[in-house]
């Protein structure tokens, strides 16, 4: 029986658990089996998928943090078929495995909660990241706005990763905040220096200011702000927050778009390559004719 291997290498956003099912469901003919890496012991170890999956339970592949070529090659030549999901950043690494084992097909999904892959204008898990991150900004304002503070407060909400400044734009625009990007410069401290002082100075008693793990927030006060009185509180965010824990409607179509286009390549004959989500429409490409991702 033709085997096929699924593996994730980096994140477990929300929606893989429902494109993973998808997918086992319309390969009955298929030997599908669940790539993973024991931490402990530093080895692969390979599990049958369909054995984990009933109506009640979506089988969740772990992320694997090894980038050893080596090892990779000894697992993964003994698939037909092996599907990769990962963030952008892995890409090149994809690329290179598909170099060293040409007798084996492989199909790089991406999928980000940063909604930064190349050449897709969404990314699966990023509908139901942002909007558990502005679920939790929230709850935390609902708490704020029932106490009386004698000094304005500005809450950092710090999120993990290297976040673009796009997402850190969309959610300061939804919970009517601001935002500092990583590469921030002496205008941006600037625009942002003035508006809160405006808001502060109108009778308005609290904001938010969306950063990522680049920036050490304990120094932001004084460096991005230092003629401001305020008082300054942090949020971190873990990346098990941002994941939410149920995909949104849209993630859930996006995951039940790319499971079919991960089945058509499965049943097709076509060679290596990855998708791509435009204008929500899952397409594939052929590795050799893309660049980057």
């Amino acid at each position: 029986m033709t085997r096929i291997g699924l593996l994730n290498l980096d994140v477990s956003p929300s929606g893989l658990n429902q494109m993973v099912h998808a997918i086992i469901s319309e390969v009955e003919d298929y030997n599908v089996m669940g790539i993973e890496m024991d931490r402990f012991k530093n080895e692969f170890h390979v599990r049958d998928l369909r054995e984990a999956c009933d109506a009640y339970h979506y089988p969740i592949l772990k992320p694997i943090p090894s980038r050893n070529t080596l090892a990779f090659q000894q697992v993964l030549s003994g698939f037909d078929a092996v599907v990769m999901i990962g963030t952008g950043n892995s890409y090149h690494f994809v690329k290179e495995i598909t170099k060293q084992i040409s007798e084996t097909r492989f199909l790089f999904v991406p999928v980000s909660i940063h909604n930064d892959i190349e050449g897709s204008d969404i990314s699966l898990g990023y509908d139901t990241a942002i909007n558990a991150i502005i679920e939790n900004t929230l709850k935390v304002r609902d708490t704020i706005q029932s106490l009386k503070y004698d000094s304005p407060r500005l809450f950092g909400v710090q999120l993990p990763g290297q976040v673009p400044t796009e997402m850190l734009e969309e959610l300061s625009l939804a919970v009517e905040g601001y935002f500092l990007p990583y590469n921030w410069n002496r205008l941006h401290q600037i625009q942002l220096e003035q508006a809160l002082r405006n808001d502060f100075s109108s009778g308005k008693t609290f904001s938010f200011l969306f950063f990522d793990d680049r920036i050490e927030p304990s120094q932001l006060p004084n460096t991005i702000l230092p003629t401001l009185d305020f008082d300054w509180k942090v949020i971190k965010l873990d990346e098990a927050i941002c994941m939410g824990q149920n995909p949104t409607a849209l993630d859930r179509i996006l995951a039940m778009k790319f499971a079919s286009q991960v089945v058509n390549w499965i049943h097709s004959d076509w060679q290596s390559g990855s998708l791509n989500i435009f204008r929500r429409n899952v397409f594939f490409e052929e590795m050799t004719a893309k660049t980057s991702i």
